[in-house]
């Protein structure tokens, strides 16, 4: 009888724990929820103060764009997430577009060193443009430059020369070379 009584003990005080446990439990589950709760109102609280305070100080505002401008710099991360949140307003936002393609219409009217890679960059394409027209025409043209077949004296000189007058000129200072040779 004893040993029964030790056992109904022993399954009453293990009940027993169970049952506390499963309060504790309980009580820790609905204190975390109330702390969260909690955190959630302090957090939105303090987020409000924080844009009323940049709204109305200046020297605020100036000390978070620095911080911003300096975590931007330094946290890879960051940087990313601030990339996708502009990408998604981009997206979502009208208003905000047309400022985003205002913004760079000015910076693009403003940028010298942008108007000068342009002026480059146009230089480069009327270049690229000659050397086309240039090796699509098959046939050389007038004014194609031509090496001279003659023997140099005194008298001749390199001018850029056309097929054309290469034959009359050649066969005048031949004739002239003929002339002072004799």
């Amino acid at each position: 009888m004893l040993m029964m009584m030790i056992s109904k003990v022993r399954s009453n005080r293990q009940a027993y724990r169970n049952m506390l446990m499963m309060m504790i439990l309980k009580v820790k589950s609905n204190w975390q929820a109330y702390r969260n709760m909690l955190m959630m109102m302090i957090s939105s609280e303090v987020k409000q103060a924080s844009i009323q305070k940049y709204a109305e100080d200046d020297d605020f505002k100036s000390k978070v764009k620095q911080a911003s401008i300096q975590k931007y710099a330094d946290d890879d991360d960051f940087k990313s997430e601030v990339k996708q949140a502009s990408i998604q307003k981009y997206a979502d936002n009208d208003d905000f577009k047309s400022k985003v393609k205002q913004a760079s219409i000015q910076k693009y009217a403003d940028d010298d060193e942008h108007k000068d890679d342009e002026e480059d960059k146009e230089h480069d394409k009327d270049a690229d443009d000659g050397k086309k027209s240039e090796s699509d025409s098959s046939k050389p043209s007038e004014k194609t430059f031509v090496p001279c077949p003659m023997k140099h004296d005194d008298d001749h000189h390199h001018d850029k020369h056309t097929d054309g007058d290469i034959n009359e000129k050649s066969e005048s200072k031949g004739s002239i070379l003929k002339a002072k040779q004799m």
